[in-house]
């Protein structure tokens, strides 16, 4: 692969959004996952998105929240220059191309507030965004049902954009929230709050009275005070029956609204957005569970409520919550034990689904920049719109695994090339080094 110094930039951004979404995530799994100072547990990554404000008094009557969702009309759009309608009209022939000389030729000269400072291209592919979430909304919202009600709302603030209306649509969430009895219109609601004195956001325990046996809903309330990790343990470990985090059923409400003969413009920006999506999904707190199950004087009752806990996460988590059950699991189950054969078996799995899907997303990024290094931009779109519908439509670990068994690949050999990489096995905690090990914790 060679890497062209001509590269329009408003195409690499998918892969970057890709890129990001997976190394934020094992990020934070490389956090939780390290050992700490003085056998305590270490600092949690910052969630991705701000946890819920918790909220007294009763909730907004179900008329109240139906009126509060009807949407408010979106801001005027800006008037664009003769160029850059040319380069909205003609994306593919000219204005990729004239986005990337813009890019080339540094930031724009400052300007008038808002869109005033952005050059051409900037302008074009906000308002490209723009429409296609206005767009997604309002087929969801012709939907009706409480999901898609929700969702309209929640998607307004995926493309990073300073707008006007995210303070009306969470509003709109958090009342739609307030009387639903969805736990996915209330998780919505939890990665989308209010600020502080603007509405009223729904407790974050609203999730684990909707649905105790998710353990998910308990590891949200490790954001919040008033909750013991050995508390949120037991309940995991009595009352949990599965792990799940709706980002998929949101993936999959999103790709029903697709239109799939959108122009090349929009349809870069679908699937930036859907990227954005992938990428910006709030990540639980894991490591008031980890550092319990950490103890040394943790007791055998303590040891198997952390196994059990495990054993929810790695049934249907994702390859992030695998990872972590498989760290929990290393340090509560003996190797003596017969169940480490278990966690043994599914460490093999781990290794090999990891060192496989490694080598997948390096392929994928030869295809994308061989393409754009031809000088066509727009040939590399089937490429990051697929990567885009694959992010989405299943998990993870899901799409890694059936890559990997489609393949024919030897587990075993690619989790001994896992293990030789990382050197260690992924029942063990990544060895503290450069500033993790220097850092006062």
């Amino acid at each position: 692969m060679s890497w062209s110094p001509r590269r329009s930039r408003v195409w690499m951004v998918a892969v970057a959004l890709a890129l990001a979404s997976g190394a934020l995530k094992w990020w934070a799994v490389e956090v939780a996952l390290q050992p700490s100072p003085g056998g305590q547990g270490g600092k949690e990554a910052a969630p991705l998105t701000a946890p819920a404000a918790s909220a007294s008094g009763h909730p907004a009557s179900r008329a109240q929240a139906l009126r509060s969702v009807a949407p408010t009309a979106s801001a005027p759009s800006p008037t664009l220059s003769p160029r850059a309608l040319r380069m909205q009209a003609d994306w593919c022939g000219f204005g990729a191309a004239e986005a990337s000389r813009e890019e080339s030729a540094g930031p724009a000269s400052p300007g008038g507030p808002g869109v005033g400072a952005r050059t051409d291209g900037e302008q074009v592919t906000a308002l490209a965004r723009q429409r296609v979430l206005q767009r997604w909304a309002e087929a969801l919202r012709r939907r009706g049902d409480p999901r898609s009600l929700a969702l309209a709302e929640w998607i307004v603030a995926l493309d990073g954009e300073p707008r006007a209306d995210l303070a009306r649509s969470a509003m709109r969430l958090q009342a739609l929230a307030s009387t639903s009895t969805d736990p996915m219109v209330t998780v919505l609601a939890l990665s989308r709050p209010c600020e502080p004195g603007v509405c009223r956001n729904v407790e974050t325990s609203q999730w684990s009275r909707l649905e105790p046996e998710n353990v998910q809903a308990w590891l949200a309330l490790t954001r919040t005070p008033g909750h013991t990790p050995d508390y949120l343990l037991e309940r995991m470990a009595t009352v949990g029956r599965y792990s799940r985090n709706y980002q998929q059923e949101v993936g999959e409400l999103l790709l029903s609204v697709l239109q799939f003969e959108t122009p090349g413009l929009e349809n870069q920006a679908e699937s930036e957005l859907l990227l954005s999506m992938s990428a910006s999904w709030s990540l639980p707190t894991f490591a008031p569970l980890t550092a319990t199950c950490r103890r040394p004087e943790a007791d055998a009752l303590t040891r198997s409520r952390c196994e059990a806990a495990a054993g929810l996460l790695w049934s249907q988590g994702s390859t992030l919550e695998r990872a972590i059950a498989l760290s929990v699991a290393g340090s509560v189950v003996p190797k003596s034990a017969g169940q480490r054969r278990l966690w043994e078996s599914r460490a093999t799995e781990y290794e090999a689904v990891r060192f496989h899907s490694e080598g997948g997303l390096l392929r994928l990024l030869d295809g994308v920049v061989d393409k754009l290094a031809a000088g066509q931009p727009c040939d590399a779109l089937p490429l990051t719109r697929q990567w885009a519908r694959a992010s989405v439509e299943r998990s993870d670990w899901d799409r890694a695994r059936a890559e990997l068994q489609a393949s024919g690949a030897d587990l075993a050999d690619l989790s001994r090339q896992w293990r030789n990489k990382e050197g260690r096995s992924a029942l063990e905690r990544p060895r503290r080094t450069g500033a993790a090990a220097s850092s006062p914790g």
